[in-house]
């Protein structure tokens, strides 16, 4: 079996998943997006890295892709799927991957989640936020992590959205609660729970916030969500971050690119090598 990542970056996390497939005897090389380029001659579509055959491959894994990518890693992942190579994740072949289009996905499979809102226009996100109940959570760049403030008034609000600079708004309800109950999956299979608490003192939750994370068992309910948020998302290595509000589970957050090494170290449980063998079990469903 032969694997690639292809990722903005070689992260810890990509060569760790390289370490543990090689282990087993498969060969893996990890790619930056930015090597790969796409040639159009007549009506034959390639794409081509400048020292790598990609065709050699059998399996895609796509990490890590930053916002200004993902266009890019659309036609990419569809390219790939085209020479009936296996692309992780199924999502990619069918959407541009962004908050919207994952929330969209999950409306349409009767998954509840916190209110969010979106809008290209200044003038259009001021007018929401006076109807809108505060505190509330603001979004506050163009980067690929939530970097989000805390408003507690519509004044606060206004000048957040009149300061912003990068032309997209995004809003998200404040949840008063002190707790994040993280779900990792692989493909349908629920792997484990990190239930997280809040450190910071001001019991206000937001993407910035400190936790401390104790490993717990996902009780059939939550598991059940879970998997329903996988068969929506077609999502292979993720996680899932879930909010509680009055005794109901609702997604918080939705996170492609899970970073795994925490729940492995306080579960035991070591979720690279499961993540190997459902490759390889994919690999062998497909060719052999």
């Amino acid at each position: 079996m032969r694997v690639c990542i292809i990722g903005k970056s070689k992260s810890n996390v990509s060569l760790e998943i390289k370490i543990a497939l090689e282990e087993r005897g498969h060969v893996c090389k990890r790619l930056q997006v930015v090597d790969i380029y796409f040639s159009s001659i007549v009506n034959q579509f390639k794409a081509l890295h400048r020292r790598v055959d990609l065709d050699q491959f059998d399996i895609f894994i796509f990490r890590n892709i930053t916002h200004g990518d993902r266009e890019y890693v659309f036609t990419l992942a569809n390219y790939l799927a085209s020479l009936n190579k296996i692309v992780f994740d199924g999502f990619l072949k069918k959407y541009i991957e962004n908050n919207i289009n994952i929330l969209f996905l999950l409306s349409q499979h009767n998954i509840p989640t916190v209110q969010s809102i979106f809008t290209l226009g200044r003038k259009t996100a001021r007018d929401i936020l006076i109807d809108l109940p505060h505190p509330i959570l603001i979004k506050q760049d163009n980067s690929d992590t939530k970097n989000y403030i805390m408003s507690d008034e519509w004044t606060d609000s206004y000048d957040a959205v009149r300061t912003n600079t990068y032309k997209k708004f995004e809003f998200q309800e404040y949840v008063n609660t002190r707790t994040l109950y993280r779900v990792h999956m692989i493909g349908e299979h629920v792997i484990g729970g990190l239930k997280r608490q809040i450190l910071d003192k001001d019991n206000k939750l937001s993407f910035s916030n400190k936790f401390k994370s104790t490993f717990f068992r996902v009780e059939d309910h939550l598991a059940d969500l879970s998997k329903k948020v996988s068969q929506a998302l077609d999502f292979a290595f993720f996680h899932i971050d879930f909010v509680e509000i009055n005794g109901q589970f609702y997604v918080f957050n939705v996170k492609r690119s899970t970073d795994f090494r925490l729940f492995s170290k306080l579960s035991g449980i070591n979720y690279c090598q499961k993540l190997v063998e459902f490759l390889e079990k994919t690999y062998q469903n497909r060719y052999q």
